[in-house]
């Protein structure tokens, strides 16, 4: 790659981002986060948003970026300050989505979607400002909301974007190496250098021949996982 690409992430949580993430950073050059702090608040903000984007222009990479589902509100400050930024979406049934949100957050009894006293839940400095909130009085009903409109504006930016942005289903993306190359050749990665098997090592199928990471970044997206995922 001659050069620099940014490329961004986006889905609701709880739809393959991590994986997305360890797929974009296992190409040649790539420095490519996933959730990297601090992540952008949902209600915009200008300076949160070029803090986060000299960032990004700071890395070495031929292709840096983030995953998040954060920059949902931002995607039009990001084309604007390069026509050329790529934006993939992940999108996973809603009902798996809330279910799975459900189980993350009660452990530690989070409601990133609601308003709250900090009693019934406990308040998250780091992921509370992240999300939106609606109100409502039960959370299932909260997230479904939330996936409901983060999935309608991501269609609305690909009909006002369609060279920018597209959006997958996390099966497709994340379960084939055709879905997986087809991510990579949205943004712009030649075929012949392109990694398209890291989805697969994260759902323990069969890595394909010629196509193995080296040792060096398999640790580096082991500990991105275990100190990353979400």
């Amino acid at each position: 790659m001659n050069k620099k690409r940014v490329v961004i992430g986006l889905g609701t949580g709880r739809c393959g981002s991590v994986s997305l993430g360890h797929l974009l950073d296992a190409q040649d050059g790539a420095e490519v986060s996933h959730e990297s702090r601090p992540m952008l608040p949902w209600q915009r903000s200008e300076a949160a948003f070029a803090r986060k984007w000299r960032e990004l222009e700071a890395r070495k990479g031929d292709l840096v970026g983030d995953v998040c589902h954060s920059w949902l509100p931002y995607v039009s400050d990001l084309i604007r300050l390069d026509p050329e930024v790529r934006i993939v979406c992940l999108q996973r049934d809603c009902a798996k989505i809330v279910d799975s949100f459900e189980l993350k957050v009660a452990r530690k009894r989070k409601n990133h979607w609601m308003e709250h006293d900090g009693r019934k839940w406990t308040k998250d400095a780091r992921y509370d400002p992240t999300f939106p909130k609606y109100p409502v009085d039960d959370m299932r009903e909260a997230l479904a909301l939330y996936c409901r409109d983060y999935y309608a504006r991501v269609d609305e930016l690909i009909c006002e974007y369609p060279g920018n942005i597209r959006k997958w289903t996390t099966e497709e993306a994340l379960n084939s190496p055709e879905g997986m190359r087809d991510i990579l050749d949205f943004i712009g990665i030649p075929r012949d250098i392109q990694v398209a098997s890291v989805g697969e090592v994260h759902n323990k199928s069969r890595q394909p021949d010629g196509e193995r990471k080296s040792l060096g970044r398999s640790v580096k997206n082991m500990l991105k996982g275990l100190l990353g995922r979400r």
